[in-house]
């Protein structure tokens, strides 16, 4: 249809207006005179609130070049001018051979994605483990939403504008905007009260050009949050049981060296203990014969009878000393024996304690070495709960 007759305007008012409705996808009639729009109907899906009656007719758009040709047009409109995306269809009406005004049909320019979205959505929203949100937005709000079985975001929603969105999800959508290129971010603390992460990819027209939208996966990482915080946790943990390992095992160190100095004492007392017993067997010895001489003396002195007297007296007071430093003697050994006795088992027990000195430092070095390959490990996990 290159032209549309004056006196048929009024039968194709009344079709579309019975019509508007069925029109997949929707769509807005307008009728425009020379200057401005005269006539609207709108589809109950599909309306361009901006174009209403009495609206003029912008200058150098494919309506006025409608006008001025005799023929017809078609264009695409942004998003910026219509608040819309709108392809739009413009026919001039003829009355005696002259135009006189334009019918225009506007439809939406739906992305392929976003038509598809009620197909895919669904399926995908439940592939993560912790659910998914996704959405499609154009450059002013939200168009459709879809969450999963295990998670959502009630607080977003078609129709949404993107001015009221959270703070995390205007960042990444202003970035994809501006950039032309996907982006994710991961964001700690939101409104949705754990940690997620934002997927965004542009969605572009049919010429590649800018991005008229955007495609949002939006995924919660409570899970890979909480893994991150055992994980820090644990090698702070770690880091600390280190760090007393090495504590201990230096102190063992320490202690084995101390017992094996107490050992070598223990030796030195034990060497001055078997001088002293041979030290008092001599005495022992010098304590015998000495009774001996007594005892001859004694003898020697009843011979002399009466004048030997004096010297018997001597002679017993040798031998009482004698038995006394011998009784003594054999005292002071029996201590002797007690303390060396006492000195054994110190030195038996010393002995013990530094093979568990010796032990006890091998273990703790063992120790620190397993501390040591299970702090890479939870390293390891913590890079890995990144990615999650």
């Amino acid at each position: 249809m290159h032209t549309i007759l004056a006196e048929d305007l009024e039968k194709m008012k009344g079709f579309i207006e019975l019509m508007a409705d069925l029109i997949p996808g929707g769509a807005t009639f307008t009728l425009t005179n020379q200057t401005e729009i005269v006539w609207k109907c709108a589809s109950k899906i599909f309306d361009i609130p901006k174009l209403q009656v009495g609206v003029k007719i912008i200058p150098g758009s494919v309506i006025e070049k409608s006008i001025q040709t005799g023929l017809p047009q078609q264009g695409k409109i942004s998003a910026e001018i219509l608040g819309a995306r709108v392809k739009v269809y413009v026919i001039p009406v003829i009355e005696n051979g002259v135009v006189i005004g334009t019918f225009n049909i506007g439809l939406p320019m739906v992305h392929p994605v976003e038509a598809a979205f009620q197909y895919f959505a669904p399926m995908i929203a439940n592939m993560f483990p912790e659910g998914s949100y996704l959405c499609i937005t154009d450059r002013r709000k939200y168009l459709n939403c879809q969450d999963s079985e295990k998670w959502t975001i009630p607080d977003v929603y078609p129709g949404l504008s993107l001015d009221e969105a959270s703070p995390a999800t205007q960042s990444i959508i202003k970035k994809v905007f501006q950039s032309n290129q996907p982006s994710s971010m991961e964001f700690e603390s939101t409104i949705t009260g754990m940690p997620i992460m934002i997927m965004s990819y542009p969605l572009k027209d049919e010429n590649n050009a800018a991005a008229v939208g955007t495609f949002n996966i939006t995924i919660p990482k409570n899970n890979a949050g909480k893994l991150r915080q055992l994980s820090g946790a644990s090698t702070q943990a770690l880091e600390e049981i280190s760090s007393v390992a090495e504590e201990i095992s230096a102190s063992a160190v320490e202690i084995n060296d101390n017992q094996g100095k107490l050992n070598s004492r223990i030796n030195n007392i034990t060497n001055i203990i078997n001088e002293m017993i041979s030290t008092l067997e001599f005495i022992k010895t010098v304590a015998d014969e000495t009774k001996m001489l007594g005892l001859n003396a004694a003898i020697e002195a009843a011979r002399a009878g009466e004048i030997g007297r004096g010297f018997s007296v001597v002679a017993e007071e040798i031998r009482r000393l004698s038995d006394d430093s011998k009784k003594t003697v054999m005292k002071i050994r029996h201590l002797i024996d007690s303390i060396n006795a006492e000195v054994q088992e110190t030195k038996a027990t010393s002995q013990m304690t530094v093979n568990s000195t010796q032990e006890q430092a091998a273990a703790s070095q063992e120790l620190t070495a397993s501390i040591e390959e299970i702090n890479s490990m939870v390293e390891e996990l913590n890079n890995m709960a990144k990615t999650v």
